[in-house]
């Protein structure tokens, strides 16, 4: 038995293997067995791991030789309450890829853990893999090697023997050893975002247009893609070329999938506040659902300057000018004459 795990009505669930097949029990609070199967095609199958889900029946994951693309591939099967198969696929690429935990998460789907030597850095690497409820992974429509496979176990009922046992317990001490390791994405894409502004600088009071690129470098497809942009206090949101949406400052695009290599443009029109004055400080970040490594160019601040206004003082035209300098002369002539009759 390689894994156990106390059930919802006091009793347990156990996995293991036998004779080359995965092997479970689902015993009662005194460990007595209410239903005992085993699982596995033509080669070796092993558990490493079981637990009960919330609708009252199991997720099993171990490896198999039976069934996948190549050498060991994960293997990942949904039983009812009575053992019976709901669903059942492997993980792999061509060398060997193994299970070792498997767990049920918030979102109904599961998160499961163990090693390949089909991808990573080199050797064997950790391997983990998000799930959905169906056990289909985010990269089935992506360009790597690890798309679900259906499988078909034999199911067999067994019959085991019941015996008590006396283990002897030893203390053990073991020292703990800080560890650096090397993170790789099997399933990943890089997002970039970036953000222009025009006119730059804006007078307080005219419109302002931003212009956002969003871009994925792959290696893979990038699903759930979505731009959030914090918009700036002195501006208020008039338009947008994508059919985003606007809550208070925030506005949000939702992109969805954005393929290896490609990008997508949308344009955001603000009026810019009378009182407004310095500078618009306006960030922009992309986010999305598959692994991104990268996450230096997931957010763009873009900078723009607000025009002071400076009142313009009148200038003469060439009329004025004359007009002026007529009546200067005549001040003058009337400044000679007044001093002529004083004299």
């Amino acid at each position: 038995a390689s894994s156990i795990q106390q059930t919802s009505d006091g009793g347990f669930i156990v996995a293991g293997w036998t004779n080359r097949d995965i092997w479970v029990l689902k015993l009662d609070g005194n460990g007595n067995i209410q239903w005992q199967k085993t699982y596995g095609g033509s080669y070796g199958d092993y558990a490493n791991s079981i637990q009960q889900t919330s609708d009252g029946g199991f997720i099993l994951a171990g490896y198999t030789y039976s069934f996948g693309a190549g050498g060991s591939d994960i293997w990942v099967l949904k039983l009812d309450e009575s053992g019976n198969v709901q669903w059942q696929k492997t993980y792999g690429g061509s060398s060997d890829d193994r299970a070792s935990s498997i767990q049920q998460t918030s979102d109904g789907g599961f998160i499961l853990a163990g090693g390949t030597d089909s991808f990573g850095t080199g050797g064997s690497d950790i391997w983990v893999l998000k799930l959905d409820e169906n056990g289909e992974n985010a990269c089935s429509s992506s360009n790597t090697n690890i798309s679900p496979s259906e499988t078909i176990a034999t199911i067999s009922n067994t019959s085991a023997n019941i015996s008590n046992t006396n283990a002897s317990i030893s203390n053990t001490a073991i020292m703990p050893i800080d560890t650096n390791a090397t993170i790789t994405y099997p399933c990943s894409s890089d997002l970039s975002i970036t953000k222009t502004d025009s006119p730059d600088p804006v007078n307080a009071g005219e419109t302002l247009t931003y212009t956002i690129t969003v871009t994925n470098n792959g290696p893979n497809n990038a699903d759930n893609v979505t731009v959030t942009d914090n918009l700036p206090s002195d501006v208020s949101y008039q338009s947008d070329t994508c059919g985003g949406s606007v809550s208070g400052q925030t506005w949000t695009w939702n992109v969805g999938s954005l393929n290896s290599g490609d990008s997508q443009t949308c344009q955001i029109t603000v009026q810019v506040s009378s009182s407004a004055s310095g500078v618009l400080n306006n960030m922009v970040n992309v986010s999305s659902s598959t692994p991104d490594p990268n996450s230096n160019n997931n957010q763009y601040i873009e900078v723009t300057a607000i025009k002071t206004k400076v009142l313009k003082v009148p200038t003469l035209n060439n009329i004025g000018l004359i007009i002026l300098s007529l009546t200067l002369l005549v001040i003058q002539v009337i400044f000679q004459f007044k001093k002529r009759e004083n004299y």
